[in-house]
């Protein structure tokens, strides 16, 4: 299974897998880890990353990054007509009336949306992942920040389609700290415990996001979020820019805002000095040789005279602060801890703004720039906590819920999916007689569920293909890597879709499955699909069937019945008919507790004949 989580920030992203061994953070072919967020447009190609951000000073007009900010937005929107003119790249007026970034791309003029810029980016973040994985990436989760609008989001999805990507789901940054942050936690009060209140703050190069979120063991609840989108370390670079463009003004008679070369090394500088600062107290020099006009230009500052100069940034970090507890209606005695991450939080002011606000010690027990990565890894791996003792052999455990058995008025294979009134749970699942599951794989199945409603989620998996030979679609059950359709023999899936099955399909197919007494699995997997457009979610493959273990002699399968493979494969071309395209997507991704080290695969080596429940 290869499980992908993308951060996506305004200067820098990185990239995190999970596997058997855990959440690991790849490195790409610079064996760094931290890929930079730009994007390079020259005369015969185009580069990204690393190779981009060398470009930044030889072909600043072409070389573009912080567009992270412009997703979703209109040209005519208030803060792109702010910030366009502090750009050294242009930012234009889409057809669409979106904004969109102009620059010269193989000796001609272009102009890309802000989606086609990020899913470039996404490209080379996907390369990087399959690089490690030695194996192709179509799924993944990707990070947006807290305030993101739902333009915004969908714009991001718009992007990881155009980059070949399955996004699964756009997941918080301050959430994806916070499950990085629990995950792992051994020591987190009882679920009938009063919960631990934790506290992140992420300050990021363009942003300021905070939550505060409640922790049990097995439970996370995010309780508020509140941030400042427009501070972050950028506010900290433009002071010091500011200051020695009016240093070297006065000193060398230098015009620095009125070349884009001279001001992006400046910044290049200033944010190299910045970091220098955040730990040394001294004067520290900055050297520019050739600067502008053959001139070399020096200058000094010390960490005392910055803090100074940036007094009104620092006053803006208390405030979100402040809102947060008043959204969760805590106190601060009520926090356990507080938790920090982003590459500005490294800013000694900064951490002391907030360790007063708090009138605690700061906790920097994560990586800061790696946290949300992996936390958006970890979302996709759903992890088994359970603490339930084995149940009985005979039956499975009682319900606290009543029984009802429902005799349907038809006996037919479509009727399996009629919107009985008595059904009131969302969740809804179907299960065939010949089905052996122990309870602890149904409720892996509901969790994965639980994330994702949309999808069917289930065990038994299945494959199409297109015959060539006979110009047509087939049907296989052989074993791949690739699946596109998870059987309702053993799934989960919303009870919507036996309305829609039921009364939007057209009665000729559902009289051919009635006729055939076979495929009305496939035929809702057609739906399910056809609406999502997204492929089945298979979970750990343990589905049994009674018939494959007859003795000899008695009657066959039908899973070895050549008919039932032939009668499929009829199915499946008289569904993509009626539909006039294939909607089944395939899919390598799988989910299965085993893989991890959970209490689940510790359970299974001590109770070796857990299956047979």
């Amino acid at each position: 299974m290869s499980v992908v989580g993308f951060d996506v920030g305004f200067m820098n992203c990185y990239v995190a897998v999970a596997r058997a061994g855990g959440i690991e953070t790849v490195a790409n072919e610079y064996s760094d880890r931290c890929t930079p967020a730009f994007v390079s447009y020259g005369p015969r190609n185009r580069s990204i990353g690393a190779a981009a951000k060398s470009q930044i000073v030889t072909n600043c007009k072409n070389t573009v990054q912080g567009f992270k900010r412009f997703h979703g937005r209109a040209f005519s929107d208030p803060y792109v007509q702010r910030v366009k003119n502090s750009l050294v790249y242009d930012i234009v007026q889409m057809p669409t009336g979106t904004a969109g970034i102009k620059v010269m791309y193989m000796e001609e003029e272009k102009v890309f949306s802000i989606e086609q810029v990020t899913a470039m980016l996404l490209t080379k973040l996907k390369e990087t992942a399959e690089s490690a994985l030695k194996k192709p990436v179509a799924d993944c989760v990707v990070s947006v920040p807290c305030y993101y609008t739902d333009a915004e989001r969908r714009s991001v999805v718009d992007a990881a389609q155009i980059a070949g990507l399955n996004c699964l789901r756009l997941m918080n940054e301050t959430t994806a700290v916070a499950l990085a942050y629990g995950i792992y936690k051994q020591d987190l009060p009882a679920p009938e415990e009063k919960a631990r209140n934790v506290v992140f703050v992420d300050v990021g190069h363009s942003g300021f996001q905070t939550s505060v979120c409640a922790f049990n063991k097995g439970k996370l609840k995010v309780l508020a979020t509140a941030c400042d989108p427009e501070l972050g370390g950028k506010d900290f670079d433009e002071a010091l820019v500011k200051h020695f463009c009016e240093e070297f003004g006065k000193k060398y008679k230098l015009d620095v805002k009125s070349k884009p070369r001279a001001l992006v090394r400046l910044y290049q500088e200033c944010e190299k000095l910045k970091k220098l600062m955040s730990a040394n107290s001294s004067d520290l020099p900055l050297n520019i040789e050739c600067f502008m006009n053959d001139i070399d230009v020096s200058g000094r500052m010390n960490r005392g005279h910055f803090e100074e100069m940036c007094a009104d940034v620092l006053a803006r970090v208390e405030p979100p602060l402040q809102s947060l507890l008043e959204y969760a209606k805590l106190k601060k005695e009520d926090i356990y801890a507080v938790e920090i991450v982003g590459g500005a939080s490294r800013i000694p002011a900064v951490k002391e703004r907030i360790s007063k606000f708090f009138g605690k010690e700061l906790s920097t027990t994560l990586n800061a720039d790696e946290a949300v990565a992996r936390g958006c890894a970890l979302q996709i791996v759903v992890l088994w906590n359970c603490d339930k003792p084995l149940p009985p052999r005979d039956k499975w455990p009682s319900t606290s819920v009543p029984l009802t058995v429902i005799e349907g008025q038809t006996k037919t294979m479509s009727s399996r999916f009629y919107p009985h009134d008595v059904i009131r749970t969302d969740a809804v699942l179907s299960l065939d007689e010949d089905s052996v599951l122990s309870t602890n794989e149904v409720d892996f199945a509901f969790i994965v569920w639980q994330s994702f409603p949309e999808r069917i989620v289930g065990y038994p998996a299945r494959s199409h293909y297109w015959d060539s030979s006979r110009s047509r679609w087939g049907y296989t059950s052989k074993w791949t890597n690739d699946y596109s359709m998870v059987l309702t023999g053993a799934a989960f899936y919303h009870r919507y879709y036996h309305y829609l099955f039921t009364h939007h399909i057209p009665t000729s197919l559902l009289t051919m499955v009635d006729r055939m007494a076979n495929c009305e699995d496939i035929l809702m997997n057609f739906l399910v699909s056809a609406i999502t457009k997204q492929p089945p979610i298979k979970v750990t493959q343990k589905k049994q069937y009674k018939e494959t273990m007859m003795t000899q002699g008695s009657k066959a399968s039908r899973w070895a019945d050549p008919d039932h493979f032939a009668q499929r494969q009829t199915c499946m071309n008289a569904f993509s008919h009626w539909l006039g395209f294939m909607p089944l997507v395939h899919s390598q991704m799988r989910l299965d507790p085993v893989l991890f080290r959970d209490q689940v695969s510790i359970l299974r080596k001590k109770y070796r004949d857990i299956e047979r429940l």
